[in-house]
């Protein structure tokens, strides 16, 4: 059964986390995702681990590992997918800080229920199953 993931963004949180299967994302776009968290954390915490300067561009980043790492393919050319799985692995672990994925702020929780709403409502929308509340309104919407 999929589980309900309410935004993209959440979706990605997971899948960077190891909470859904590696192969169903591409590893790149998983260190884009990362690359994008360490920016807004410290860029520091992954220059000084891949001996690069701050970037946005998600190819010098992972040229970068590659370059550190020995993620290289025969005539010096860059593995992509193992860099991007490197600099995966490396943050599962903790060995580019300890940090959650997720943004919290005070109205945090708050969001997440709007989200979720508005998210199943999107999901439904026209599926016509309803539960009808005690007070005779409309209820909470059951995917069928």
């Amino acid at each position: 059964m999929m589980p309900f993931i309410p935004t993209p963004e959440t979706f990605l949180s997971l899948a960077l986390c190891g909470s859904i299967r590696d192969k169903i994302v591409p590893p790149q776009i998983l260190a884009d995702y990362l690359l994008y968290h360490l920016n807004l954390i410290s860029p520091d915490l992954y220059t000084t681990a891949y001996t690069c300067e701050p970037t946005n561009d998600p190819l010098e980043f992972l040229s970068a590992v590659a370059q550190k790492t020995g993620k290289l393919l025969p005539g010096g050319y860059i593995d992509d997918r193992a860099a991007a799985m490197e600099a995966i692995s490396r943050f599962r672990r903790g060995g580019l800080g300890t940090w959650p994925v997720d943004r919290v702020t005070p109205d945090a929780f708050d969001k997440r229920i709007k989200e979720e709403v508005l998210a199943r409502r999107r999901e439904s929308k026209g599926s016509g199953d309803l539960i009808e509340s005690r007070k005779g309104s409309r209820g909470i919407v059951i995917p069928s």
